[in-house]
């Protein structure tokens, strides 16, 4: 069977995004984009971890973003759906906890949580798995937690460069501002939205919302 030039380009994509679910190369990835500063900056502005503070992350991969943690005297618990990355992330970080879960329909924690944060988990999910992972979040949240999601901003003002970056990014749903705003506040109040318009070595926006139970 011949594969017509449409087949063939989702082949590709798919080929791209198994690579980049092993461990080795999206780690690699990383490394060459620079991501490690901005989780620097994600950290240590926005997160803010503070000593015996209960803090979970949603789409927690290998554990990259705890591993710039300044403050590592919490109880942490890292969910993603990659087997893969939780095998990693476990033999890196045992004083911590991870569990491999679908954060969309089958994680649950018996405590309610002092932060919760995502790093690129909203453009990895269409709208209807969006809204079933944020009605989870009533059960493991109170009025005190804090919500953090971070993303790439996606504007009709980029370049054509930057705009077939996105178009090929592993993340198939990224979204403006305006269209993020929209999914949020069905079901949180939005304390502040900041944008970083240099994140990495790749012209990307990331844009961050802080959040609270609605």
């Amino acid at each position: 069977m011949i594969l017509t030039n449409k087949n063939n380009k989702i082949c590709s994509k798919m080929k791209i995004n198994q690579i980049l679910n092993h461990y080795f190369f999206y780690n690699l990835y990383q490394d060459l984009i620079g991501s490690k500063h901005f989780l620097g900056i994600f950290v240590n502005e926005y997160i803010k971890p503070q000593q015996g503070q209960k803090i979970l992350e949603l789409g927690c991969g290998a554990g990259n973003v705890y591993a710039v943690f300044p403050e590592k005297n919490l109880r942490y618990l890292g969910v993603d759906n990659s087997e893969n990355y939780i095998h990693h992330a476990k033999k890196k970080f045992p004083e911590q906890s991870f569990i491999c879960a679908d954060v969309t329909k089958d994680f649950a924690v018996d405590e309610i949580s002092d932060t919760v944060f995502a790093e690129a988990i909203i453009s990895a999910l269409p709208d209807n798995q969006l809204v079933e992972m944020f009605k989870l979040l009533k059960n493991i949240c109170d009025d005190h937690t804090k919500i953090v999601f971070s993303d790439m901003n996606y504007r009709d003002s980029a370049s054509k460069f930057q705009c077939f970056l996105m178009k090929h990014e592993r993340n198939q749903f990224i979204r403006s501002k305006s269209e993020y705003v929209k999914l949020l506040t069905e079901f949180f109040n939005i304390d502040k939205i900041s944008v970083i318009k240099h994140p990495y070595r790749i012209p990307y926006e990331k844009i961050i919302f802080e959040c609270h139970l609605r």
